[in-house]
């Protein structure tokens, strides 16, 4: 039985419409003859719609002229000729590459133009892609400061990144084909692939380290790299280096380093004690001299907090003062402070305190300077006792001896005065304004005397004394001075006592030298905080006074406080006159003070 075989043109046109390439046939004169599948897909349009028209009825102008054009080239030329063209059709813009050759006749006319289309749009948009990696790729590497290399295993430089001239001096080209070695500051290795393994470590293995580099001109650069092994890539069959120039943060971390050293140096030989804390109060750096006035090591001191070196009163200051840094106070802070030593002794120092911050602005600690004056404490203490206990002898001379004196002489003038008198003399005025002289110096004398009396040594001597303040002030000058406690404060400490007194009467002094005040108020009060003296006047201010011998009164006063463990604060306004406040906080033992 015969097979029925189809013809070769059968198996052509079979062929043709299950190809993915877009084929066509047209008459000379541009009319189609014929187009498969893949063709009217991509135009859009059936077959038939197609055939047996022009270019002009299935394509915008533009595409049909295109067409026609390279018609023309083909018929004219009588050979094949390819085409790179993108058009837009109805998918979008898309790329081809067209081959069109023509059909001749058995007479050589070309009768046809035959067409095979392949769709590169893809191949297109990939080229493009690429083209456009390798150029941010290249725009990267030729911009980047940082280098990156590429060795093999015989650590020669197969590639390097335009960086090279930044980072080394040399171009790119003049370090390929040389072992990565002669530029890296130390012996040439014997065994290159050794040196290369060993610097990296297993394959696909990665590790950062440091390393010194030779410049072009001699000089050495500090470099910090990451090398990737991927010798066993094929894409890469190298060593991947990546590094950074930190030769400029390495000398500045050096400098950064010396600086410190020479800071501590300095610090630790220092005479003064010199302590830094966080902001939490935490010990974060003593030197030697501040270890050593407490009695600590620098280990047993590491980290704990400041407070645990201070008594119950001088740790509510130093907290107090804390959180007027996290407020935002930059001024530095000086003033005394009793710290405990690690054998229950009592340091007196004093303090200078200033705050740290941070990067954000924010109170991040603080560093004091500590200097011991427990010694000139102690002498200072010593002159004031000295000095009252002279003008108490000198206030007792005053009264007991001058003052017996004078009414001595009173009482021998009256009697001549009455034998003058008597006998009708005419020097009997004169001795009348003699008494009267020495009337006012014994009054002088006892007001001078009085002034010189320190409080009685009795748990209710400060009240008698400031309420004699009081009614000496109102005597003396044209000031109304009165004394006021709101219940009774009775201050069994003497010396306390005595303290509170001189500051009294010197805040009362200076207001009335000074202050041209009409009334001053003197006040004593007790309350859970502690013990509190107040003198108030209404004149031209304290602290506006001229006078060099105010100011030195301000200062005798604040040292009076400090050694009851007191504060004293002063305020004062033009014409507002001055307020002296004197604190001692309930923490500060007052045996036997009561309500």
């Amino acid at each position: 039985m015969d097979i029925m075989r189809p013809t070769p043109a059968r198996y052509l046109k079979d062929l043709l419409e299950h190809t993915s390439l877009i084929a066509y046939l047209k008459y000379a004169d541009g009319k189609y003859i014929y187009v498969n599948k893949m063709y009217a897909a991509v135009a859009r349009t059936p077959s038939r719609k197609i055939i047996g028209r022009y270019d002009r009825d299935i394509f915008p102008e533009p595409i049909a002229r295109l067409f026609a054009e390279q018609d023309r080239q083909v018929i004219e030329t009588g050979a094949p000729i390819e085409f790179d063209e993108t058009i837009p059709l109805a998918d979008g813009l898309l790329s081809f590459i067209t081959s069109k050759f023509p059909l001749r006749d058995d007479a050589g006319k070309v009768w046809a133009i035959g067409g095979v289309c392949t769709n590169v749009t893809g191949l297109k948009k990939t080229q493009e892609e690429l083209r456009q990696s390798q150029e941010r790729f290249q725009a990267l590497t030729e911009n980047s400061w940082d280098g990156m290399m590429i060795v093999d295993g015989n650590s020669r430089i197969l590639y390097h990144t335009p960086s090279l001239k930044h980072i080394l001096g040399y171009k790119p080209e003049e370090v390929l084909g040389k072992p990565v070695w002669d530029f890296i500051q130390q012996d040439s290795p014997k065994n290159p692939a050794e040196a290369v393994q060993k610097l990296l470590g297993s394959p696909d293995s990665g590790g950062r380290r440091e390393l010194v580099l030779r410049h072009k001109d001699g000089s050495l650069r500090t470099v910090e790299g990451v090398a990737q092994n991927l010798l066993a890539n094929p894409h890469i069959r190298g060593i991947v280096i990546n590094y950074q120039d930190v030769t400029a943060r390495r000398i500045a971390e050096d400098h950064l380093i010396d600086s410190e050293r020479k800071h501590r140096l300095l610090v630790e030989t220092l005479s003064e004690g010199v302590w830094s804390f966080d902001k939490d109060g935490r010990t974060t750096f003593i030197n030697s001299v501040m270890a050593d006035m407490l009695g600590y090591s620098k280990d047993e001191m590491q980290e704990q907090p400041i407070f645990a070196f201070l008594d119950q009163q001088w740790a509510a200051v130093a907290r107090s003062q804390m959180e007027s840094r996290k407020q935002g106070s930059a001024e530095i802070f000086t003033r005394d402070f009793e710290i405990i030593r690690k054998d229950g002794t009592r340091l007196y120092a004093l303090v200078s305190t200033a705050p740290l911050w941070n990067e954000a602005g924010n109170y991040a600690g603080a560093t004091v300077a500590v200097m011991d004056i427990t010694e000139r404490r102690g002498l200072e203490e010593k002159v004031l006792n000295i000095s009252d206990r002279e003008r108490r002898n000198i206030g007792h001379d005053l009264h007991d001896d001058l003052g017996q004196q004078l009414t001595g002489i009173a009482l021998l003038g009256r009697a001549l005065q009455e034998r003058l008198s008597a006998q009708s003399s005419p020097e009997t005025a004169a001795m009348a304004e003699l008494l009267q002289h020495v009337d006012s110096a014994l009054v002088h004398v006892r007001e001078l005397a009085r002034g010189l009396e320190s409080a009685p040594a009795r748990p209710e001597g400060l009240l008698e004394a400031l309420s004699g303040l009081a009614a000496h002030v109102r005597s003396t000058s044209k000031v109304s001075c009165r004394f006021e406690a709101g219940r009774r404060v009775l201050v069994p400490d003497p010396g306390v006592a005595n303290q509170l007194y001189r500051i009294a009467q010197e805040a009362v002094h200076n207001a009335v030298r000074h202050g041209r005040p009409r009334k001053i108020t003197i006040t004593l009060t007790k309350d859970a905080h502690g013990l509190n003296l107040t003198v108030v006047d209404d004149g031209t201010g304290l602290l506006e006074s001229p006078k060099k011998d105010a100011g030195m009164g301000l200062d005798i006063m604040r040292h009076r406080a400090s050694l009851i463990h007191g504060t004293l604060t002063i305020a004062s306004q033009t014409g507002k006159g001055t307020e002296v406040i004197c604190r001692i906080p309930a923490a500060t033992p007052t045996p036997g003070s009561e309500a």
